[in-house]
Parts: C-alpha cells; structure tokens; sequence
C-alpha cells in the first residue's frame, strides 16, 4: 500500500489536483491520500475499504511554504 502526504495549501491553490489524485487513488486502490498542513494537522481523504499496510510513503509540498526550511 502506498500513502501519499500532500499539502493542505498545495490542495487549497489546484482543486482539480486534488481531484484528479482521488480519482487514481479509487481506480487503484492501493492508495492512501492524506493532507497535512503547517499546524501537524493530518486528514486522511481517501483510503480503501479493506485492510492494509502501508509500505511506501511519498511526500509531496507546496515549494513556497516558509514553514519548511531548504535543508530538511
């Protein structure tokens, strides 16, 4: 199972990005979405019906957010 992290301001600025990885994360179903914003916050936004383990993680960020620094 593969989780993605997306940012919350990144999802905020391009609606139809948004849509477009539910609608893969559906058709696949191996694929758990989630948001995260610069509070800790998490939301999941999609995940399969059936039991899973995730093994991959993938991170994906909003490039002009202050709250990550160039190093991490």
């Amino acid at each position: 199972m593969h989780a993605i992290f997306v940012s919350k301001e990144m999802l905020d600025c391009d609606p139809e990005f948004e849509e477009s990885l539910l609608e893969k994360a559906q058709k696949q179903q191996d694929l758990v979405v989630m948001s995260y914003d610069s509070e800790g916050t998490t939301k999941v936004l999609y995940e399969p019906k059936a039991n899973y383990e995730i093994d991959r993680i993938e991170a994906m960020i909003d490039q002009n957010n202050r709250f990550i620094s160039k190093v991490q």
